[in-house]
C-alpha cells in the first residue's frame, strides 16, 4: 500500500464525518399531527375541486351566451344607432 492511498482514505473518512455532522437530526411526528396535516390537505384539495367546478360553470355561462349572440355579429362589432318606427 501506498502512502497515498492511505492519505486519500483518511481524507474520505472525515469528509463522511464532516458530512454526517451537517445532516439535521429526524423529527418525530406525532399520529394527532400527521391526521391535522392530512385533513388540511384534504380541505385544500375540496377548495381545489370547488374552484375548478365554478370556472367550469362561468365557462359554459360564457360559451351559452356566445351562441345566442351568433346570429348578430354586425350588431357587436359596429356601433348602430337605433331607427324609430
Amino acid at each position: 500500500m501506498s502512502l497515498d492511498y492511505l492519505l486519500k482514505d483518511e481524507l474520505e473518512e472525515e469528509e463522511n464525518l464532516k458530512l454526517s455532522e451537517d445532516v439535521p437530526p429526524v423529527k418525530r411526528v406525532t399520529m394527532e399531527e400527521a391526521s391535522r396535516f392530512l385533513s388540511v390537505k384534504a380541505a385544500g384539495g375540496i377548495g381545489m375541486f370547488v374552484l375548478l367546478a365554478i370556472v367550469a360553470a362561468a365557462v359554459s355561462i360564457f360559451i351559452a351566451n356566445e351562441s345566442k349572440t351568433a346570429p348578430f355579429p354586425i350588431w357587436i362589432r359596429r356601433n348602430l344607432k337605433q331607427s324609430m318606427g
